[in-house]
């Protein structure tokens, strides 16, 4: 799903995308209406938008004109005013949904956005909103964690995600700690994910992190083993010390 944000606080705007990401969701941002259908590159991008944000100190004609560009190219998507109080003014405090957004304001997007259907990659069902899977009708026992993780691959299912993009949706960590900490989960995700069934569906790709996907990655862009393997790095997290 994708949201238009259209704010003319730079900060706000970063903060609401980042929020939005570790929701699983992509962001088409602008400062002001006018370059806001711009932003959305014609029919294809505009019919994705689920839900738009807007300052609500932009020029009313503009906005009127950009809700009107929307209507004309069939968007039913909801509309949501935002400010700053909107946002959580401690910032991502661990893996909680959200980050940057208070929590009253994620349960308000959710709310909108109306419940999302489950997300089927092969015999693995990912319920987003009770964060849970099965897999060949087996309940899979996640931890809080571990399930964030899954629910954001699921979500980009078939593209890989890096172990960067993880830490800044799952942690809302925007730098390189220098520890192993998503290795870490993912193996602990992996064994329970794929290691008691016959085909894998968490792959490694390298250089890049880590995909779902049923089929098999290409062996040029795959860990060879698409596992991680041996070996602790310097300021590597064991996995009875991973947080």
């Amino acid at each position: 799903m994708r949201v238009l944000i259209v704010h003319g606080d730079a900060d706000v705007a970063r903060r609401l995308e980042r929020g939005l990401a570790r929701l699983g969701l992509s962001a088409v941002v602008a400062a002001e209406p006018r370059t806001a259908a711009r932003r959305l590159d014609g029919e294809a991008r505009c019919a994705e938008l689920a839900l738009t944000l807007l300052d609500p100190g932009l020029p009313s004609e503009e906005v009127g004109a950009l809700l009107s560009v929307l209507a004309r190219r069939a968007v039913g998507a909801p509309v949501a005013w935002i400010t700053a109080r909107d946002l959580d003014p401690v910032g991502a405090d661990g893996p909680r949904a959200g980050g940057d957004l208070a929590p009253r304001l994620v349960a308000r997007i959710r709310a909108l956005l109306g419940p999302e259907p489950p997300i089927e990659v092969h015999d693995l069902v990912v319920d987003t909103a009770a964060a849970e899977a099965r897999r060949a009708g087996r309940r899979l026992e996640l931890t809080p964690t571990e399930a964030s993780i899954l629910v954001i691959l699921a979500r980009r299912a078939g593209e890989p995600v890096s172990r960067g993009g993880l830490l800044r949706d799952v942690w809302g960590i925007d730098f390189d700690t220098g520890t192993n900490v998503v290795d870490v989960h993912i193996r602990r995700l992996r064994s329970k994910l794929d290691d008691p069934f016959p085909r894998p569906l968490l792959h490694t790709v390298r250089g890049r992190g880590y995909m779902l996907a049923a089929t098999a990655v290409p062996a040029e862009g795959a860990d060879a083993g698409a596992r991680d393997r041996g070996g602790d790095a310097p300021g590597a997290v064991r996995d009875g010390e991973a947080r």
